[in-house]
């Protein structure tokens, strides 16, 4: 079986500034260098910092996000965000 790659140099394609993971820029999370994971859980702790609180949702969303980005790299994550859980 081929290796499928589609990450290429030069295109839009950097690490990711967290996890580390090679990621391709889409929005507001390239900017930042950022995976999508990554962004949504800073956009969260942001919340959380701005507001010293957090929706069930968007706790819920955290949680699910946090658990998909750890099984993603297969290492834990959650100190790398200052999240209330």
């Amino acid at each position: 079986m081929r290796n499928m790659n589609h990450f290429h140099a030069g295109r839009g394609v950097y690490n990711c500034g967290l996890c580390h993971r090679l990621t391709r820029g889409a929005g507001d999370a390239s900017v930042v260098e950022l995976c999508g994971e990554c962004y949504t859980l800073s956009v969260l702790e942001n919340e959380y910092s701005d507001t010293g609180t957090l929706h069930p949702e968007s706790i819920d969303h955290a949680r699910a996000t946090l658990a998909k980005l750890e099984n993603l790299v297969g290492r834990p994550m959650a100190g790398h965000f200052n999240l209330p859980f």
